[in-house]
């Protein structure tokens, strides 16, 4: 995994959103540098793929302790995210997905796990917005009501498979 400290030096290695990638060097025998500028894409596709694995191993050590009283409350910030959605506000939609996982992972009681999520949730959170200001979606995450149900019958390989895919979703989005 890449330190969170060195993202915002790789950012600068790389230029900022916007500049054009510089090519990179052909390998030299004779020179023993060889150097890769991965574009900014690309370093946070690095971070998100850790962090997609907290959050599935998150929602999973979760389950054991979900109730309804979480299940009502996911389903409430849920609603929030849709009606964000309708609104078209990058920022609710954003702030309501990420209450929607927290709560589901506070449930984990892995403090030090969730950390780790929340720290690459803060690297990517320019990056998600930017993504979230061109999205078309009008409604809450497909996957988010399979998280629900999944958590409603006690299906831990089916909320592993919904939290995979919500995040995979966003991963695929960010690759392009």
């Amino acid at each position: 995994m890449l330190p969170a400290v060195l993202l915002p030096v790789l950012i600068a290695a790389c230029g900022g959103p916007g500049e054009t990638e510089p090519e990179n060097e052909p390998f030299d025998p004779g020179n023993a540098t060889f150097r890769y500028r991965p574009s900014v894409e690309q370093i946070h596709v690095w971070m998100a793929e850790p962090g997609a694995l907290l959050e599935v191993e998150l929602a999973s050590r979760a389950l054991p302790r979900a109730h309804m009283a979480l299940i009502d409350r996911l389903q409430t910030i849920n609603a929030s995210v849709g009606e964000a959605a309708q609104r078209r506000d990058a920022v609710a939609y954003i702030r309501s997905n990420l209450e929607f996982h927290r709560t589901l992972y506070l449930r984990a009681q892995a403090p030090a796990m969730l950390a780790m999520a929340e720290t690459v949730w803060l690297q990517m959170g320019p990056t998600i917005r930017r993504l979230y200001t061109r999205l078309k979606r009008r409604e809450a995450p497909h996957y988010h009501r399979l998280i629900i149900a999944a958590l409603k019958a006690g299906d831990e390989p089916g909320l592993r498979l919904a939290v995979r895919s919500d995040v995979t979703q966003g991963l695929k989005m960010l690759a392009g």
